[in-house]
């Protein structure tokens, strides 16, 4: 869904109105997660439940950042 939405926004310059992930493992650097977020940040929620171990990989110590505000 973020990938996506990040094509669509960027690329064919679509309006997004909203990107809702569920449990989603981290998809992008830390560049990938900047520019994404001049992007799409108000429209983009992030929902995980705590100690999942889904939404914790790659580490962060991989330089991988999590997209949108946690919900």
């Amino acid at each position: 869904a973020v990938l996506a939405a990040g094509v669509l926004a960027k690329t064919c310059g679509l309006a997004i109105e909203r990107v809702v992930t569920f449990g989603a493992p981290r998809v992008g650097h830390r560049d990938f997660a900047a520019s994404f977020h001049q992007l799409l940040r108000d429209q983009t929620i992030r929902v995980a439940i705590s100690g999942d171990p889904l939404t914790e990989v790659p580490p962060r110590e991989a330089d991988f950042a999590h997209i949108g505000r946690p919900w």
